[in-house]
């Protein structure tokens, strides 16, 4: 990603495009996630996220197990954290200020910014919106408390977890950190040396030269990414836009140029310019011939003309009907008869909605990013190359160049709660009966066995790793399943 791209911390929910991604990415030190199925699953959480927020609802694939014994049934329709928080980006997608809201990480914060979104979310779309808005408050809160209590209470049995922040990782096994994991962001973007990567990765360069963009979705991996000039008074800025949230600005100065704005001053920047940044992540598009409801004498009616849409994440922000704006309740039977088409906003070609200056990110798994513009030339890459340190006297100059992370983990480790811009990676607890559970967030994941089992016919050994069917056989007998319980018990 080319430098400014990623101008927030994780923490800074407000104006990181990827908080949602980032609750369920990837951990390079997961002891059980190498394994079987779970392979496939981290590996693609390793990906940098390739839609917004709101598309992550619908396409991340959970195989965590509630508490609700389900038998041979894969729990796939359990709410985790990283969902219900994208939900409640989805409802109050527009919130801005309420997003600054989150400042505290003890489990008590998502649910204060939640609170925000849940009267912006009234005022937008009524009372489903509200009440949608407060379950996802309560769950997400109900999860964040879940992963501070592990940390509390797991004691010796809590093998290790992975704290992480702003692309690093932190390793905690026996209540103490054991490895950090740095990333090394690479940016080529000098015409010159694109030439020579392009050429010595034909394989990346053919997909890109290959993709479709005209469709009505763009390819797997592929993301929008447009600048706006907004005129504020006499002020001008540009606004970069990616997955509907602006990521970059710049202002000119007196002479012309301009200037972009640092990571300390942007938050405040958003907070300041919030018409700016509302009117560049909106977006229009016109559709021809459609079928749209409109009031007449008190009543909705089908009518068939040109309706004119404007909108920001995936919300229906105003909309035009042969000319003529649509009242409140007209735009919410358009939010409903038009949900596909408004769900497609920022995710087709950047001509569709007339922008001129545009482009397309294509994240690749382990951090590659590939940015190209609508002739499918490649403008520039950043590679992302992860780093162990794992030797005392490195960890230790480490620690003395970061002194203020060092407490802020020293503070985690002791009291479970967890700091604005930190996260929990997965855990690997062992039970007292020696299994041990694979868990993220509010979910376990898998297990790996303590001994030998035939399950459904098919015979594992100890230390395999099982999920889904396999670990509902393993709970139907009634000492694994109290087992189960038990570990479920501390994630309450």
């Amino acid at each position: 990603m080319a430098p400014g791209y990623g101008i927030s911390s994780i923490g800074q929910y407000g104006s990181d495009p990827y908080f949602m991604y980032a609750l369920n990415s990837y951990n390079p030190n997961f002891m059980g996630s190498q394994q079987g199925a779970q392979t496939v699953q981290n590996a693609n959480q390793y990906a940098i996220p390739q839609t917004d927020a709101a598309s992550a609802v619908t396409n991340t694939v959970n195989t965590g197990i509630d508490p609700t014994f389900k038998g041979y049934e894969k729990d796939n329709d359990g709410i985790s954290t990283g969902k219900v928080v994208g939900y409640g980006l989805l409802v109050a997608g527009s919130a801005l200020a309420c997003l600054k809201a989150y400042k505290k990480g003890d489990g008590t914060g998502i649910k204060k910014m939640l609170n925000g979104f849940k009267q912006y979310g009234q005022k937008l779309l009524g009372t489903s919106a509200k009440e949608a808005a407060e379950k996802a408050a309560g769950k997400a809160d109900d999860a964040a408390a879940k992963i501070s209590n592990i940390i509390k209470n797991g004691g010796k049995n809590l093998q290790e977890y992975t704290i992480q922040k702003d692309g690093m990782s932190f390793v905690i096994k026996n209540g103490k950190p054991v490895k950090i994991i740095t990333q090394d962001k690479k940016v080529i973007d000098k015409a010159e040396d694109v030439a020579n990567w392009v050429l010595n990765n034909p394989t990346v360069s053919d997909e890109v030269r290959n993709m479709t963009l005209a469709g009505t979705r763009l390819p797997k991996g592929v993301s929008l990414s447009y600048t706006r000039e907004i005129a504020d008074g006499k002020n001008l800025y540009r606004l970069t836009v990616e997955n509907g949230q602006v990521v970059k600005a710049s202002s000119q100065d007196k002479a012309g140029k301009w200037v972009e704005v640092t990571k300390d001053q942007f938050d405040g920047f958003i907070k300041n310019h919030a018409k700016q940044v509302k009117e560049a992540e909106t977006l229009q598009k016109t559709f021809t011939g459609k079928k749209v409801q409109i009031l007449k004498e008190g009543k909705l009616v089908e009518q068939t003309g040109n309706v004119q849409m404007n909108v920001r994440n995936r919300q229906l922000v105003s909309a035009k009907f042969n000319g003529k704006d649509l009242t409140t309740k007209e735009l919410e039977a358009l939010q409903k008869d038009f949900q596909k088409e408004i769900s497609n906003f920022g995710h087709e070609a950047g001509s569709k909605y007339g922008l001129k200056d545009f482009e397309y990110v294509y994240r690749q798994k382990g951090g590659q990013t590939v940015r190209f513009d609508k002739y499918r030339t490649i403008k520039n890459v950043t590679s992302v190359t992860n780093k162990d340190i794992t030797n005392a006297s490195a960890m230790d100059n480490f620690w003395q160049k970061n002194e203020s992370i060092k407490n802020e983990l020293d503070n985690i480790i002791s009291t479970g709660n967890v700091s604005s811009g930190f996260r929990v990676g997965n855990m690997t607890y062992k039970s007292d009966a020696g299994v041990v559970y694979n868990i993220s967030g509010d979910k376990i994941n898998s297990i790996k066995l303590d001994k030998e089992i035939t399950l459904g016919g098919k015979t594992f050994k100890a230390g395999k790793v099982i999920d889904g069917k396999y670990l509902g056989e393993w709970r139907k007998t009634a000492e694994h399943n109290n087992d189960f319980q038990a570990v479920l018990e501390m994630l309450k």
